[in-house]
C-alpha cells in the first residue's frame, strides 16, 4: 500500500498551488494526508447521522472459522464450495474438527491419493488451515504414520493473540473397527441402526431408558460403543497439562477434537476437564454430523454439523446442515455464529444452478 512521504506531500501542495494560480476558476479539493492510520478510523464529520456506540474493532479482537466433517459419506463439491466461501469471508485462519478423507485404508498409495484430493481443495484458501484428527483420517497405525509424515503432530497447541487453541486427537491410539461384521451378527435393520445412532447422539441417561425398554437397540448400542471409542493416551494428557501450565493467563481456551468425548464414557476426557476447570473455555467437536449445543460445567460444548459429510444417518432436524462456524474473539469472550452454506453468496448474489 502506498504511503505518502513528506516529499510527496510537499510536491502535491506545490502542484495544487501552481494550478490555482493558472486557473482561478477551477475547484480544487483539499488533500489530507494521514501518517497514522488510527486517525482514519476516527475521522467522522460533526453531525454525522450515527449512534454513539463505539466501533467494534478492539485491538484484541479477531475472527476465525471452523469447518465440520467433510467425509463419512462424502458429498462431492460441498467442501470445495466452503473453501471459496471462506475466502469471501476472510477469517484470520480456519480450524477443523476432523474427518478430511474417507480413510479406513492400509494401502499407502490410496491414502496418499485421498489426502492429495483434499489438500488441493484446502490449498485454495488464502489463510492458514489447522487440521484436527478424525477417525476417518487415522483409523490404523499406517494412517497415523502417514499423517505424521505429511502433516506433522496429531495433537498440538498454539496461542494467537493471547488465546490458547488445543487440537486434540480422540484416536490416540487408533481403534480398529469391525462394526459391520458385529452388526451383521445381530441381524440389524437400517431403521434400528439409525434410531440407535440418534439416541447415542442425545442425552445418555435418556438413551439408557430407551435401551432398557428396547433390548435390541441396547445391543446395537453396545456394539457401537465397543467399536466407536474415544482414546486419549497418557502422553497426550501430559502434553495438554504442560500446555495449560505454560499458558495460565490466556484470556480464553478453545478445545478442538473430532469425537464429542463428553458423550462417551472416557475417564481420560474427565481428567482433561479437571485440568480446564479453573479457566474460561469452549469445546468444539464433530463426528455425528448433526449440530448440537449444550452447556456443561458452565461452558459451551458444541457439536458441529457437516461441511460435506453424509447426512443420511442423522435425525432430519434443524441441526442437519452444511455450515461454517464464525467466531469473533472479543474482550468479553467469543461470539459464535453459524452460517449455513446454502445462504452464503459472493458479490454476484444468488445464482441459478
Amino acid at each position: 500500500m502506498f504511503k505518502p512521504t513528506l516529499l510527496a506531500a510537499v510536491t502535491a501542495a506545490f502542484f495544487l498551488t501552481a494550478c490555482d494560480r493558472r486557473e482561478k476558476t477551477a475547484s480544487v479539493p483539499a488533500i489530507q494526508i494521514h501518517h497514522d492510520t488510527a486517525e482514519l478510523a476516527t475521522l467522522i464529520p460533526e453531525g454525522a447521522a450515527r449512534t454513539d456506540k463505539p466501533f467494534a474493532n478492539s485491538s484484541g479482537d479477531f475472527q476465525f472459522a471452523v469447518v465440520g466433517d467433510r467425509t463419512g459419506g462424502l458429498r462431492p463439491g460441498v467442501f470445495a464450495r466452503a473453501m471459496d466461501q471462506l475466502n469471501w469471508l476472510q477469517p484470520e485462519f480456519v480450524l477443523s474438527v476432523g474427518d478430511h478423507i474417507e480413510g479406513y485404508k492400509k494401502d499407502e498409495a490410496e491414502i496418499a491419493r485421498q489426502w492429495d484430493e483434499v489438500a488441493d481443495l484446502i490449498d485454495n484458501l488464502q489463510m492458514p488451515y489447522f487440521h484436527v484428527v478424525g477417525n476417518h483420517d487415522i483409523s490404523n497405525e499406517i494412517m497415523r504414520d502417514y499423517w505424521r509424515q505429511r502433516l506433522g503432530r496429531d495433537y498440538y497447541h498454539f496461542v494467537y493473540r493471547n488465546v490458547l487453541f488445543l487440537a486434540l486427537n480422540t484416536e490416540d491410539p487408533p481403534t480398529a473397527s469391525n462394526k459391520k461384521a458385529a452388526l451383521k451378527k445381530l441381524d440389524v435393520s437400517m431403521e434400528q441402526y439409525k434410531r440407535t445412532v440418534q439416541l447415542l447422539q442425545g442425552n445418555l441417561d435418556e438413551a439408557r431408558e430407551f435401551f432398557a425398554a428396547e433390548p435390541k437397540l441396547g445391543q446395537i448400542a453396545e456394539v457401537l460403543r465397543g467399536q466407536d471409542r474415544v482414546t486419549i493416551s497418557d502422553a497426550q494428557l501430559a502434553y495438554v497439562q504442560k500446555a495449560l501450565e505454560e499458558n495460565p493467563r490466556v484470556r480464553w481456551t478453545f478445545v478442538l477434537m473430532h469425537k464429542p468425548a463428553w458423550k462417551y464414557e472416557s475417564p481420560e476426557f474427565e481428567q482433561l476437564e479437571t485440568m480446564l476447570e479453573s479457566r474460561p473455555y469452549t469445546v468444539l467437536a464433530g463426528h455425528y454430523h448433526y449440530y448440537e449445543f449444550q452447556q456443561r460445567n458452565g461452558r459451551d460444548y458444541i457439536q458441529l454439523g457437516t461441511t460435506g459429510g453424509s447426512q443420511k444417518m442423522q435425525p432430519q432436524g434443524p441441526g442437519t446442515m452444511d455450515h461454517l462456524m464464525w467466531i469473533s474473539m472479543t474482550d468479553g469472550g467469543p461470539q459464535i455464529a453459524n452460517i449455513e452454506m446454502a445462504g452464503l453468496h459472493d458479490r454476484r448474489g444468488p445464482q441459478s444452478h
